[in-house]
């Protein structure tokens, strides 16, 4: 008899997962520390697929330094051909030449960026231009190398992250400019148009560019839920009290909200926010002079539960007035207010579940704030370090740990420590 060749049957592929479960699994990997995404790609093309998106979320968040050049290079590579020629042009004078390339990204990279941060670009094209340069990059041409480079990014970023949800507006180093708002966008389409989140920090005096990307930005920005706004003092100007009340109230619901360093027409500032009263759920004030009007239309706020009252020269008991059912509450005065802030925690201590208290105010009232908050479950301790006090300050959180184990111990509260340094308050 002749011998039968085994027939192999073919081995039936692996089962594939459907998208939602692995959006599911990657979100949760994310969430462990220290986890890593990037050998996900390599698994197969479906995992490849399903992991790019969650790798470009915000891209220049998650770069090592030695890796800038090559998340710089892939995004210089998406741009179009018109756009690279535009860019070697401006660059030439400068001694950079970006390689023409026939080779196209794989994935459209620049549309699952959801966050952006202004300081974390220019720190990463830094990085690539003295990787690529070296010290002959610092020979007068590097801050317009950067200038040049940083906005053309930019507008590859508001044309094509027709996801961006997040944009932080804090740049970095003190020499560079955002480029003129009407080259960064289109007439016909602006970018920027799903944005729910936006941060304008700017350490440095304000410029007429910086000025018309916040006119342009009440113009393109509806959806916003969170706005928080930190300047100097001194760029409080009417005219960009004017841009940012246009930013307010063009707004459809406004949520969370958050300004510092704010010494005039506050108040303008606070008429605008009454157009979300309703929703409008968290303030955070730093530095402000709170005027009676200012009070008196925060106190409009009834649907607030989180406010936060930063070194705010003004408060007077007629924040008392406010009927707020408060959850969080975290207030930081000069000594002179210490009344003002013991009378709002006998007001709206019992709805609360978070305390933030400066370690002196705990120090001096420490023990009639515990009576009148009972319903914690959160202490956040916020430590205020000025240089010449931080020893001191140091000795007085050693010492009010201590007492507060005993009290973490008997009413199950957890202790968290927010660190405030007079740089940033």
């Amino acid at each position: 008899m002749s011998k039968r060749k085994a027939i192999k049957v073919p081995k039936a592929p692996s089962p594939l997962l459907p998208t939602e479960c692995m959006e599911q699994i990657f979100k949760h990997v994310l969430e462990m520390e220290s986890a890593r995404l990037h050998p996900s790609l390599l698994v197969n093309r479906y995992w490849c697929k399903n992991v790019v998106p969650f790798l470009w979320t915000r891209p220049f968040a998650l770069v090592s330094n030695q890796d800038c050049y090559k998340l710089l290079r892939t995004f210089l590579l998406c741009l179009d051909s018109q756009e690279h020629n535009l860019l070697n042009c401006l660059l030439k004078p400068y001694k950079i030449k970006i390689p023409s390339s026939n080779k196209r990204t794989t994935f459209n990279y620049p549309i699952y960026m959801q966050e952006l941060s202004l300081k974390d670009l220019e720190v990463c094209i830094a990085s690539t231009i003295h990787k690529w340069y070296g010290k002959s990059s610092y020979d007068g041409y590097y801050p317009y190398q950067m200038e040049i480079l940083i906005n053309s990014l930019l507008r590859l970023f508001f044309r094509g992250s027709t996801n961006l949800r997040f944009l932080n507006f804090n740049q970095y180093f003190n020499f560079l400019d955002i480029l003129d708002s009407t080259e960064l966008f289109s007439q016909t389409q602006y970018g920027l148009s799903q944005l729910t989140r936006l941060q304008i920090v700017n350490n440095e005096p304000i410029t007429r560019n910086t000025i018309h990307f916040l006119k342009l930005l009440s113009i393109t920005c509806k959806q916003i839920h969170s706005l928080e706004i930190r300047l100097q003092s001194f760029d409080y100007s009417t005219e960009v009290i004017n841009h940012f009340t246009n930013l307010i109230t063009s707004q459809r619901d406004l949520m969370e909200f958050s300004i510092a360093n704010i010494m005039i027409n506050f108040e303008q500032i606070m008429s605008s926010l009454q157009s979300h009263k309703i929703c409008l759920h968290s303030i955070k004030l730093d530095c402000v002079y709170l005027t009676e009007g200012s009070m008196n239309l925060l106190n409009n706020f009834h649907n607030l539960e989180s406010l936060y009252l930063y070194y705010c020269e003004g408060l007077t008991s007629t924040l008392l007035e406010g009927h707020f059912n408060l959850q969080n509450l975290h207030i930081i005065n000069s000594l002179k207010l210490q009344n003002v802030t013991l009378s709002m925690l006998q007001v709206y201590g019992n709805s609360l579940r978070q305390l933030g208290l400066n370690i002196h105010d705990l120090e001096v009232s420490g023990d009639m704030a515990f009576e009148c908050c009972q319903n914690i479950n959160e202490l956040v301790l916020i430590i205020y370090n000025p240089t010449h006090l931080s020893g001191y300050d140091t000795w007085k959180t050693e010492k009010w740990k201590e007492r507060l184990d005993t009290l973490i111990l008997t009413q199950k509260i957890n202790l968290s420590t927010l660190s405030i340094r007079d740089q940033t308050i």
